[in-house]
């Protein structure tokens, strides 16, 4: 026979559990936002770095060399492969996420 207190506990336990992944959830989306810009910004990045020539890049932008018409492929190269793990995070942030096999089945 339950009590009334055991019911209360269960019940406390049950709502602290919701908040613990509620809060986990909404972390996990925030970091798969923040991938997906970056991912989206470094490709666009690496289009960049393949259509403009080095005399042309802002001068913040590694590789800018005044009055070059090289065009940085590499570079390119490089924000492209870092762009795409970048949304392979994120994809994979998408999924859903395993229970711990540390925590006992719920009844």
């Amino acid at each position: 026979m339950s009590s009334v207190g055991d019911r209360t506990d269960s019940a406390n336990h049950h709502a602290a559990t919701e908040t613990k992944e509620g809060n986990c959830m909404n972390q996990r989306r925030v970091y798969m936002v923040l991938l997906i810009i970056i991912g989206v910004a470094l490709i666009a990045l690496a289009i960049y770095y393949w259509v403009t020539p080095a005399g042309s890049l802002p001068s913040f932008f590694p590789g800018h060399l005044a009055s070059s018409a090289h065009k940085h492929v590499k570079h390119g190269v490089a924000a492209l492969l870092v762009g795409i793990a970048c949304c392979l995070g994120a994809w994979m942030l998408s999924g859903k996420q395993r229970e711990s096999l540390s925590e006992p089945p719920q009844a």
